[in-house]
């Protein structure tokens, strides 16, 4: 990854593939009743980091980048679940599968 550079990170409901779709939405605790698989969440009652696994880290000079999360969930309920981490806090451009 890019050093010096802000990333956030965030859980799917499927794994990576070929298209960036493939990875499904956002995983949630609580999903979102009006979400489709053509119109994913973005009602902040559901799309938050206290629903959904997000994970916010900056790379050293060498491009490494540690982080921590704890997020209470269901056993069992993200089979197959797939990270993303995008250029920086706000989601914009996906870089990593």
């Amino acid at each position: 990854m890019q050093p010096g550079r802000d990333f956030g990170a965030h859980a799917h409901t499927k794994p990576c593939g070929p298209e960036p779709s493939d990875s499904g939405p956002h995983y949630q605790n609580v999903q979102d009743p009006a979400a489709t698989a053509d119109s994913p969440s973005t009602d902040p009652a559901y799309a938050n980091p206290q629903n959904e696994v997000w994970l916010d880290f900056t790379t050293d000079g060498s491009g490494v980048g540690y982080g921590r999360l704890g997020v209470p969930r269901r056993r069992g309920t993200v089979p197959g679940a797939a990270c993303e981490a995008h250029r920086d806090r706000a989601g914009r451009g996906r870089i990593a599968g």
